[in-house]
């Protein structure tokens, strides 16, 4: 008896026609935009739990099992998804090898007599039998695996069309068609065909491209994770020393106070374990997010190896779209750890000990950040907005410039020029390649080079889809997600959503919410505050108000300016108690970030989460963790 422990041949990976749902053997696969496939019931049971659940955010739409990315539903549901027919490939083959090694009497499909047993397998067939000038190998050489069962020319059957072979590939339709379908379906000149086997060569080309521009991610998503094991351990360690020294430095302390000193031991103590588990949460929760993002990245560079290398033509015409899309948007992808000071925390002992303290020193949680410098002193006044390029280049907006004999309103990129065509700006956002967008009083979005030059100007659309707006009315927050989406929120409590080019996308009310400030996080979710209803509310693209942001604790909340760094959100605020707040995505309150601050506006982080700027009164303030 062959060992059960049997070698599958190495180009098919078992994982690719296992179901992460029910864990077993694909059945009737169907496939998600990101590539991920599962049963068929499987799938359609999720989706159902899912619409149960949440009914506003599933009803046409489905989450990811694997990497809980959302897609849109066709309208049929589950089974409108595309099949994924190369994992049937993959499962017929490797049940085929199973049987090999496991020395399974396998029945000649060209016989008429069931009792006879097959000896070879026709890869032109794909069936085990045997047609003239046909290649043919032995179930030895399948079993061994020297040569493989792979047939990149093996021929499709037109499921349209009975006994028609797909030979032809329509680039209108990105689909593979046969003969018949050239004149009835996809009929020239409204339908661009070429034959199958240019298509599967072009398309296998730049597959083979794609794949070598996301090759290395994997490697520096490993390092990221590596990073945050090594800032995780670090973390733990310094617990232990920090703990060790307290009771170090407690034993220093008079008799008479040894009951008060262990009172504050084990408040210190609570406090610390408090912190390292909420840090801990934090730091687990973004190294859970990398190997997400790795996971993704692994199944579509596992399966585009798979097509290119051993994939049919149809294979590779067929999965071309889905792949191609899916590797564009993961070679974008650029991973890095959390922040260094996530894995501090220290206890700092008194200088002076004596009979009447009641602490032996004080915890530092890293939480809290430091002034290192002030900048731009007395250039503007209460500048509203500022944003840092992918260069780290700050640009500030200031309400006037204080500079010269004239004043004058605008744009002020640091040490820069001024752009002259808008007249009262309040919202910035910075694109990727360096256009810079302003609104002003008036009701549109003007935008301008990196030297400051206006290029052009479009309207922001109000809630009647009209394209401009009243006298009374202006625009004021503006933000740029990551999919290079220009929002822009005005006076009547509307954001309008737009492409770079003006093309609207969408838009949703605030319910008479102001948006002054707008910041956007990785998951679309839009974060908008105003400082007249001392508001932060968190809102889906589809208009639905998802959180609201808590009040610090004893303070009134004059919310100003927004960031959002990894998984918190620095919120401003420039009255009562001016101060920069630190929050999670949800809108929990986790403490205070700085107080260093007099009339805080806008603020601008650094991508690596180390340095804060913060437009404060009539200068600008930076800030170290």
């Amino acid at each position: 008896m062959a060992d059960s422990k049997f070698k599958l041949d190495e180009t098919y990976n078992s994982d690719l026609v296992q179901c992460n749902i029910c864990v077993a053997v694909i059945d009737n696969p169907k496939a998600l935009p990101c590539l991920h496939t599962f049963c068929f019931k499987c799938l359609s049971s999720w989706s159902e739990s899912l619409a149960k659940k949440y009914p506003a955010k599933y009803t046409d739409a489905i989450s990811c099992p694997n990497c809980r990315e959302d897609f849109p539903l066709p309208k049929g549901g589950v089974k409108e998804l595309k099949t994924n027919f190369f994992v049937n490939k993959l499962k017929e083959r490797n049940e085929l090898q199973k049987k090999l090694h496991e020395d399974a009497k396998i029945p000649c499909t060209s016989c008429d007599d069931s009792d006879n047993q097959a000896v070879g397998r026709c890869v032109e067939c794909n069936s085990l039998r045997i047609l003239k000038h046909h290649h043919v190998l032995t179930l030895e050489e399948l079993r061994t695996g020297t040569l493989t069962m792979h047939n990149p020319a093996e021929q499709e059957m037109c499921p349209k069309h009975k006994g028609e072979v797909l030979r032809f590939y329509c680039e209108t339709c990105d689909e593979p068609m046969c003969r018949d379908c050239t004149v009835l379906d996809h009929p020239r000149p409204r339908h661009r065909q070429i034959d199958l086997t240019t298509a599967a060569g072009e398309r296998n080309g730049k597959l083979k491209e794609l794949f070598i521009q996301v090759e290395l991610i994997p490697k520096a998503i490993d390092i990221a994770m590596a990073e945050d094991d090594r800032t995780l351990k670090e973390l733990k360690a310094r617990e232990m020393i920090a703990s060790d020294l307290y009771k170090t430095t407690a034993k220093k302390a008079y008799l008479e106070f040894i009951q008060k000193m262990k009172q504050a031991e084990t408040e210190f103590t609570q406090q610390m374990q408090q912190l390292v588990a909420r840090k801990s949460k934090e730091i687990e929760a973004h190294r859970d997010g990398l190997q997400i993002q790795k996971s993704r990245l692994c199944t579509a560079m596992e399966m585009t190896q798979q097509i290119t290398h051993g994939g049919s033509e149809h294979d590779v015409a067929t999965m071309y779209s889905p792949l191609s899309n899916t590797m564009q948007q993961l070679s974008k992808l650029n991973p890095k750890p959390v922040r260094k000071s996530m894995g501090k925390v220290e206890f700092i002992p008194s200088m002076n000990l004596s009979y009447g303290m009641s602490s032996l020193g004080s915890l530092n949680t890293y939480e809290q950040w430091t002034l290192v410098k002030t900048i731009a002193s007395g250039q503007f006044r209460s500048g509203r907005y500022i944003v840092l390029d992918k260069n780290g280049q700050q640009y500030w907006r200031p309400d006037v410039y204080t500079g010269g004999q004239d004043p004058r309103r605008g744009l002020k990129a640091g040490g820069g020029q001024y752009p002259r065509n808008c007249s009262y700006p309040w919202g910035l956002a910075i694109a990727q390649n360096g256009d810079y967008f302003i609104t002003d009083e008036n009701p549109y979005v003007k935008i301008f080079n990196a030297q400051g030059n206006f290029k052009q100007r479009f309207a922001a659309q109000n809630p009647n889809g009209n394209w401009s707006y009243s006298e009374n009315s202006k625009l004021y927050g503006l933000a740029i997600d990551n999919k290079g989406r220009v929002y822009v929120g005005s006076s009547v409590g509307y954001i309008s959503i737009h492409y770079q080019n003006s093309k609207r996308v969408s838009g949703f009310s605030l319910n008479n919410l102001c948006p002054y400030f707008i910041a956007i996080t990785a998951d679309d979710h839009v974060i908008v505050s105003d400082y007249n209803k001392c508001a932060v509310h968190v809102y889906g693209t589809d208009g639905t108000q998802l959180y609201t942001f808590a009040t610090p604790p004893g303070s009134k909340f004059y919310p100003t300016g927004i960031c959002v760094i990894q998984d918190e959100v620095f919120v401003a605020s420039y009255i009562r108690v001016p101060a920069v707040y630190r929050y999670s995505l949800t809108g929990d309150y986790i403490g205070i970030l700085t107080k260093e601050v007099r009339s805080p506006w806008g603020m601008a982080i650094k991508d690596d989460g180390e340095e804060l700027l913060v437009c404060d009164d009539n200068s600008i303030k930076v800030f170290h963790p």
